[in-house]
């Protein structure tokens, strides 16, 4: 009967030490799912700063030539709206 107890109690003690692991291992992937989250949503965020920023610069740019064009077009009487074409402006 000893050899049945002593196995019975090894069993609880390896079912104990494995519910601790795993409950540590659930704990583990529970905070790697938040750092992943966490991290989606900051690479989104920069992701949406940089379309803006892009953006914003494309509209400088457009802004930049029309007003060139319009200056350059209004000193020269349009001798020189040549250097522009369609696709710059």
């Amino acid at each position: 009967m000893s050899n049945t107890e002593d196995e019975c109690t090894h069993l609880r003690l390896m079912q104990e030490q494995t519910q601790k692991e795993l409950t540590s291992l659930a704990g583990t992937h529970q905070a790697k799912i938040k750092e992943i989250q966490e991290t989606t949503e900051k690479f989104q965020v920069r992701v949406k700063v940089t379309q803006c920023l892009h953006l914003q610069f494309c509209l400088k740019m457009c802004f930049a030539k029309s007003f060139l064009r319009k200056n350059l077009d209004t000193r020269t009487s349009g001798k020189v709206s040549h250097i522009f074409t369609a696709t710059d402006i």
